[in-house]
């Protein structure tokens, strides 16, 4: 098994869809299907384990084919430990096929499909291979090549879009992000992961660009998460913001954000049209935030200092706002992204309710407080208010089915150590729930995710 490492640029965050809760999530990493010459015995596929505990893979396995995922099956054995990736494949190990060292040496037969007009498909499964069936809803999938019109299922168990067009033989197709970007790959890498988990993983949560009145000079901030398990020093990060590109106006960052914890950046004028934060880097956003209208407006998060930003850096976050994207602004894979969230009307802010990447409106701005949902069945977590006295929170929390959840805090007081709040059984769709926090703190981050067995 191989740590993660970190092999170029971190885009974006994490994912939604995981399986159950947040202890043992496996995801597919990385996918080597069309070997130069004969596949037979040159493929492989990597898995990766992004939870906190060591996952037993007696109960797991990978199905893959065209028509469906019953083409082709194969059962897991040996375990992953937490923040390792699992090359299983092979059993053939050469330079064209990148060398990889399997911890599961075994041959894949029928071969994974190499695509076409028609897409194919290969999924991961928490059901022993002998139960995969037709209609079985995978844990994770990755359809690659042409078209679905197979309709291939997603996680969410209904037909999914194709994620990546098929590669030339030799290439690989890699998972780019946590929240499920595949890319085309000239350069396979079994064992290692082209994006971080924990050491340099930070997100946008919440943004303020709109106070109420005729100036927003002085006022507006950004709210900025580290979801991860280090600290980050924040020396080769920045801010840009814009309309017609995300370097209108750009912030060089400094400090360090803890593991599990949030900063706010900007003002530096703290009062209750802003919702009175407490600046980690007080400066003022010079030229303001934009605050949108019929053409769309964004923030993004880069993983370089502002003097090496371009228009066409690819940022590691970023949120589209307001209208119609018409200028093209670019999302995490360079591509042009997709309006996240509408305008927010003076007084409110903008924030991330997911780690997926999800955004709403949100009425009583909550700087340096965040909370998010961890995979499925939590789809939605909000704050609607806090009590700075109390330490009471008020949560909106959204779950596809019903089910029990945790919610748990991480914070300046203990970072990068998930506290137990709360755990309660809510029905699907949207409950609110009330937490208080104590010792109250002036920043928090909270999930919510469904509770382990």
């Amino acid at each position: 098994m191989s740590p993660f490492s970190l092999l170029r640029t971190v885009f974006a965050a994490f994912v939604i869809g995981f399986p159950t809760h947040l202890a043992g999530q496996l995801i597919l990493s990385e996918v080597y299907y069309d070997h130069v010459g004969s596949d037979n015995g040159y493929e492989w596929v990597e898995i990766a384990n992004v939870g906190t505990t060591t996952v037993d893979l007696s109960t797991w396995s990978l199905g893959w084919g065209g028509s469906d995922y019953t083409y082709g099956t194969l059962q897991l054995s040996g375990t992953i430990a937490p923040g390792a990736t699992f090359v299983v494949g092979g059993p053939i190990s050469d330079p064209v096929n990148a060398n990889p060292t399997y911890d599961l040496a075994i041959d894949f037969d029928p071969d994974i499909q190499n695509g076409g007009a028609s897409a194919d498909g290969i999924a991961l499964f928490d059901v022993v291979a002998e139960d995969i069936k037709a209609a079985s809803i995978p844990v994770d999938a990755v359809i690659y090549a042409g078209t679905n019109t197979n309709n291939l299922l997603d996680e969410t168990g209904n037909p999914g879009a194709t994620d990546v067009a098929d590669v030339t033989n030799g290439w690989s197709i890699q998972r780019i992000d946590l929240e499920g970007t595949w890319a085309q790959n000239e350069f396979p890498s079994p064992g290692t992961l082209a994006f971080g988990l924990g050491s340099d993983t930070l997100l946008l949560s919440e943004v303020f660009y709109d106070p109420v009145g005729t100036g927003d000079d002085g006022l507006e901030w950004v709210e900025i998460i580290n979801p991860g398990s280090t600290a980050v020093d924040l020396s080769s990060w920045s801010l840009g913001w814009g309309g017609l590109n995300l370097v209108y106006g750009q912030l060089q960052l400094s400090g360090t954000i803890a593991a599990g914890a949030t900063i706010v950046v900007g003002g530096p004028v703290s009062s209750a049209a802003n919702q009175n934060p407490s600046f980690d880097l007080a400066v003022d956003l010079n030229p303001d935030l934009q605050n949108s209208g019929a053409a769309a407006d964004a923030v993004a998060l880069f993983n370089l200092p502002a003097s090496s930003v371009s228009a066409s850096t690819v940022p590691v976050d970023v949120v589209i706002y307001g209208g119609t994207n018409s200028n093209n602004l670019i999302d995490e894979t360079g591509a042009i992204g997709t309006v996240d969230v509408g305008d927010a009307a003076s007084g409110q802010s903008i924030v991330r309710i997911n780690l997926a990447g999800a955004w709403q409106i949100q009425n009583t701005p909550t700087p340096g407080i965040a909370a998010f949902a961890f995979g499925d069945p939590v789809t939605g977590v909000r704050i609607l208010s806090v009590n700075t006295t109390t330490g009471t929170v008020q949560l909106e929390i959204t779950l596809a089915t019903a089910a029990s959840v945790d919610i748990e805090s991480s914070g300046n007081l203990a970072p990068s150590s998930w506290q137990p709040e709360s755990t309660v059984a809510l029905p699907a769709g949207t409950t609110t729930v009330s937490v208080t926090l104590s010792p109250v703190p002036d920043r928090a981050f909270l999930r919510v995710l469904e509770s382990g067995p």
